[in-house]
């Protein structure tokens, strides 16, 4: 494998935004009828296939991320870290989490009184449930400076990935098929190798990605992995499932083996691919726009999908769940996008809360 001098901009991380941003929605446009449909309806097997499919949005934005604060040409100074990054994310935060909890509460309550106010300020803290990645993402700056120096060395990149594969990744898939999970967690507590056990695993394999060319035959084998993967989750949260006679989604965790192999390849895929695409000048001017919305987008989709789900009752079974998930997705990308770039055209806004 030989190193390779990162450039100012790549645009297939543009591209890799874009496709994950639009899996994350297609997932939350799947997830909402996935946990009340029976598990052995045709249409919940629709619903498990677009889920299990898309595992790697959520994976491939923390390798985005990665692969941008851990790139050793790109100096991260401890101040612009905590004043602006981190800032960033935490005022996000706030905002959205105060602003999902409200609508939420006008919504039960019909207004807002005292006897709500404890629990709007209570759900503001917790957040909407798709913010924990900001929250998560937090942590991951604050080890920033730290997993830099793991970043120095290509050996020691290697060594902190293999560590993640066996004793995050894999031990996690052999925990799925063992009800007697006593003695493996027990190992695990005694070895306390939570550095590596957690998303910084992503963080390090995205900047390990862009940084280094993968020989030919290590490429298709991680394709031939990541698409075994993703037939894995496929049929074995349907076995999970039908067996349990309820959605199991132990195979879904973004911490699985599973979700792991399936983001490397997604990754890998769309860096190759684009190296035989001749971009023109408007379509990497247009994927960057894409990209520079997509964080707006993230943060407010979400009141797209109480629209339709609350108000309108326009979801995945809304009709047959094979045409509805795309079309719904499709709608709430679009309509996101609209709102981000409109939020991002207001002062204040646009330098603070998205």
């Amino acid at each position: 494998m030989d190193s390779k001098t990162t450039p100012a901009r790549l645009i297939y991380l543009d591209l890799l935004r874009i496709i994950a941003i639009f899996a994350m929605m297609l997932l939350h446009v799947a997830a909402i009828n996935w946990y009340v449909l029976p598990v052995t309806s045709l249409e919940w097997q629709v619903l498990n296939v677009y889920d299990s499919l898309v595992r790697f949005c959520v994976p491939v934005m923390f390798m985005i991320s990665g692969a941008l604060f851990l790139d050793p040409n790109r100096p991260v100074a401890f101040r612009k870290l905590f004043k602006t990054n981190l800032f960033r994310l935490l005022t996000a935060f706030v905002f959205w989490s105060f602003l999902y909890a409200l609508a939420y509460h006008v919504w039960r309550y019909g207004t807002i009184n005292v006897q709500a106010l404890s629990s709007l300020i209570e759900a503001t803290i917790l957040g909407h449930y798709h913010l924990w990645f900001l929250v998560t993402l937090m942590g991951l700056y604050l080890i920033v400076p730290l997993l830099r120096k793991i970043c120095e060395s290509q050996a020691m990149m290697q060594y902190f990935l293999v560590l993640s594969f066996l004793f995050a990744f894999t031990l996690n898939f052999i925990l799925v098929f063992f009800e007697d999970q006593t003695l493996i967690e027990a190992l695990l507590t005694k070895l306390g190798l939570y550095v590596i056990m957690g998303y910084s695993s992503y963080f390090v394999l995205g900047s390990y990605l862009v940084r280094y060319e993968l020989s030919h035959k290590m490429k298709h084998v991680i394709y031939a992995l990541g698409i075994t993967a993703m037939m894995v989750t496929i049929s074995g949260t349907s076995w999970l499932s039908v067996n349990q006679n309820q959605p199991v989604s132990s195979l879904y965790n973004y911490l699985q083996l599973t979700t792991f192999l399936s983001s490397a390849a997604i990754f890998v895929l769309v860096k190759e691919r684009s190296k035989h695409i001749q971009w023109s000048t408007q379509a990497q001017h247009y994927m960057s726009w894409l990209s520079k919305l997509s964080f707006g987008m993230y943060l407010s989709h979400d009141f797209v999908n109480i629209l339709f789900r609350e108000v309108l009752n326009f979801t995945s079974t809304s009709f047959h769940p094979i045409l509805a998930v795309p079309v719904i997705t499709i709608l709430v990308f679009f309509i996101s996008l609209v709102v981000s770039w409109i939020l991002n055209k207001i002062p204040i806004i646009n330098k603070f809360f998205v």
